[in-house]
């Protein structure tokens, strides 16, 4: 029989000021056979109400679960919790933390569990993906219409290189493999209702335990088969289109962090990450900004300059932090923008040399499109000593002096 996973460990966090005690019933530590699911089964005994549970993996929110009963003795409650987790996605050596959010707005750490799961279910595919990512304003266009030179390399050769054609399927397979923890009236319940609203299968969560071999084991390999087959007619189509009938990878921008379910789908990932100093990713962003009239790059969202700056960095850290804790088949590429601007034939052919193709006539299919670029004088490096007021130079020093250091970016 095949095994799925194994779970290894269990921790429990002992909350003395709500005199917390938490009783994990299931998973047991063993061995798992039954499909690409954990079945949780826990009971948290508190001086307060657990409202939900979080879970994460790493600092990534994997799911929101509610309680299935609450029950009151004496000024003590216990909460009782009853779902599924997937293991899609999760890595192969995983620790999931759950967090509960109490009655009184308290949140701490209840349980970890320690795990072991086996190979990710990557069909056998006559294609192998490759991920372009950076921040916004970081180089990913302009490297795109260079990586698109090689004939053994298909994406869509059109300006700004944002056709997510794979991304789409692999976020369609999260949705078919993602269990329903939501409670009545929340909207993954009204899917069926909302022509314009997709989510996990309403029908299918811990009280429908009969469907679970089904769903967590045949389901999920139907629904990835599907999938990859559909990402390949969409690239055989684009490949006559392109006239690139020897292309054995696709190209794609911006994955929206679909990685690890690129990883499920595919035996091989490579994944290429240009990096550029933060303060002149922030003037270009600001400048582009103001060209084109609106705000965007995410800018909108944050009160201050200076807190969109701060996010900068700790994005482009997550980023970096993915690739060191990589623990999945995806082979990492890190491109310095500064390096790639000034010479993108020479890092472009080491790119191909290093994912193991041969080196051809490179140029830009940019075309008309330069005015992409915000400052053409030296492609816009070093900037933020004339765009980047002191104040903010300021703040990014005191918040990412060790992202510069990393990467030989001044800090002066």
């Amino acid at each position: 029989m095949q095994e799925f996973f194994r779970i290894t460990e269990f921790s429990t966090k002992q909350l003395k000021e709500l005199d917390l005690f938490v009783e994990v019933i299931s998973p047991p530590i063993g061995p798992n056979n039954v499909g690409h699911f954990i079945n949780l089964h826990l009971n948290v005994t508190a001086r307060q109400a657990v409202t939900n549970l979080i879970a994460y993996e790493d600092s990534n929110a994997l799911d929101k679960i509610y309680p299935i009963m609450v029950q009151e003795i004496d000024g003590v409650f216990k909460t009782t919790f009853l779902t599924l987790i997937s293991t899609i996605g999760i890595a192969p050596q995983f620790v999931l933390n759950f967090v509960a959010d109490f009655q009184d707005g308290r949140r701490g750490n209840v349980v970890a569990i320690r795990g072991e799961r086996h190979q990710p279910i990557s069909h056998q595919s006559s294609l192998t993906p490759i991920l372009v990512d950076g921040l916004p304003r970081s180089g990913t266009t302009i490297l795109m219409s260079y990586l698109l030179n090689h004939p053994a390399i298909v994406g869509k050769r059109e300006y700004p290189y944002e056709f997510r054609l794979a991304t789409y399927w692999a976020h369609l397979f999260m949705l078919m493999t993602k269990v329903n923890n939501s409670k009545p009236g929340d909207k993954n319940w009204q899917a069926t209702q909302n022509n314009n609203a997709v989510g996990a299968p309403t029908y299918f969560n811990f009280e429908e335990t009969y469907l679970s071999e089904w769903f967590g084991n045949s389901f999920t390999e139907k629904a990835a088969s599907f999938c990859i087959s559909a990402i390949e007619d969409n690239y055989r189509i684009l490949k006559e289109k392109e006239d690139k009938p020897i292309s054995r990878y696709f190209c794609e921008k911006f994955p929206d962090n679909k990685y690890k379910y690129f990883c499920e789908l595919f035996p091989k990932v490579i994944s290429i990450l240009i990096v550029r100093d933060i303060r002149d990713v922030f003037c270009s962003v600001r400048s582009f900004n103001q060209k084109r009239g609106y705000a965007g790059f995410g800018v909108e969202k944050f009160k201050s300059e200076a807190n969109y700056l701060i996010n900068l960095g700790k994005s482009q850290k997550a980023n970096l932090l993915r690739r060191m804790n990589n623990s999945r088949n995806i082979e990492y590429h890190i491109v310095k923008y500064e390096e790639f601007v000034r010479d993108p034939v020479k890092i472009v052919q080491r790119i191909y040399k290093d994912i193991g193709l041969d080196e051809v006539e490179i140029s830009s299919c940019m075309g008309s499109n330069h005015d992409h670029v915000t400052n053409k004088k030296d492609w816009g490096i070093e900037r933020w000593r004339q765009d980047m007021s002191v104040e903010l130079q300021r703040v990014a020093l005191e918040h990412h002096q060790d992202l510069f250091k990393e990467f030989g970016y001044p800090t002066e």
